[in-house]
């Protein structure tokens, strides 16, 4: 960008006029709190800061940015074109919420196709008719 080449210093300068003209900046903060149990069952340094607990972030977001979640994965799986892959992704899922899953592999708010490829299906990757 052509700001940060030209002006290095505009970030600080803008934030600096910003607090002189009153509009103080605001920042919102974020905890994800767990207990060791928790933190064992994950693959990855939960003191990683790169890193999310999925259930407390999940259980963090706003009903519309969970709906933004949910069609985001809906979404992505449309693209996929192996079954196997999206059932497990699906599944993967339970370890963040049921309401995510549940949501994910029926599809709602009832667009596009199921999981399976046809119709919607049940977070373990079976059929619902099965």
């Amino acid at each position: 960008m052509k700001i940060s080449g030209a002006d290095s210093d505009f970030h600080r300068r803008d934030l600096w006029e910003a607090i002189e003209a009153g509009a103080y900046p605001e920042w919102e903060l974020g905890i994800q709190i767990f207990d060791e149990d928790t933190a064992e069952r994950f693959s990855f340094d939960v003191l990683d800061a790169t890193k999310l607990i999925p259930s407390p972030f999940w259980n963090s977001q706003t009903d519309v940015e969970k709906q933004h979640i949910i069609n985001a994965f809906r979404f992505e799986l449309t693209k996929v074109q192996t079954t196997a892959v999206r059932q497990r992704v699906v599944a993967q899922l339970l370890n963040v919420a049921n309401e995510l899953t549940q949501a994910v592999a029926d599809g709602r708010p009832g667009r596009g196709r199921g999981i399976d490829g046809g119709g919607a299906l049940s977070p373990v990757g079976r059929s619902d008719s099965s």
